[in-house]
């Protein structure tokens, strides 16, 4: 978990931030939340690139799961 001021300087987005009306405290609990679900996550989107991939003239699939700390950048 990154701190404020961190987060702030290594994305340079502190305007932008307060702008949103979106408090600190709610950004962390939207971090804490999705780094419970992650693995759910994972799991569905390989689930459906196995499903795409045994589609006919489908050569391949990927997908990526976002790092937490890019979900508000």
């Amino acid at each position: 978990m990154i701190n404020q001021q961190s987060f702030f300087k290594k994305y340079k987005n502190e305007e932008m931030f307060f702008q949103s009306g979106l408090s600190w405290d709610t950004l962390m609990d939207i971090e804490q939340d999705y780094d419970s679900k992650r693995e759910d996550f994972k799991r569905i989107a390989a689930d459906y690139v196995n499903e795409i991939g045994n589609l006919p003239h489908v050569h391949s699939v990927k997908f990526r799961i976002k790092d937490t700390e890019h979900l508000s950048v």
